[in-house]
C-alpha cells in the first residue's frame, strides 16, 4: 500500500469515527430542518421543487434520509469525502 492510499484510508476511518460517535450537528438547527425535508421529500413532493428546501440536495440525500438521521451522516460523510478528494485533484 502506497503512503496516497494510506493517508486516505485513515481520513476514511476517522471520518468514520466521528460520523458514528457525535451525536451533535455542530449547527443551530438548519441541518435538522433539512433532514426533515429530506426525510419528507415521497410524502411531500413539493420539496422538490421549493427553492427554500434545496432541491439538489433533497434530489440527493432522500434516499439517505429515509434510512433516518444516521443516513444523513453517512451522506454527508460521502460529500466530505467527495469534497476532499475532488480539492486533492485540483
Amino acid at each position: 500500500m502506497n503512503r496516497n492510499n494510506l493517508i486516505w484510508l485513515i481520513v476514511i476511518i476517522f471520518d468514520a469515527i466521528l460520523v458514528f460517535n457525535i451525536d451533535s450537528t455542530f449547527d443551530g438547527g438548519d441541518s435538522i430542518l433539512d433532514y426533515l425535508q429530506a426525510h419528507q421529500a415521497l410524502e411531500t413532493p413539493h420539496y422538490f421543487l421549493d427553492m427554500w428546501a434545496k432541491p439538489i440536495f433533497i434530489l440527493f440525500a432522500f434516499p439517505f434520509a429515509k434510512v433516518g438521521w444516521i443516513g444523513m451522516k453517512v451522506f454527508n460523510m460521502i460529500c466530505i469525502l467527495g469534497s476532499a478528494y475532488g480539492c486533492k485533484k485540483i
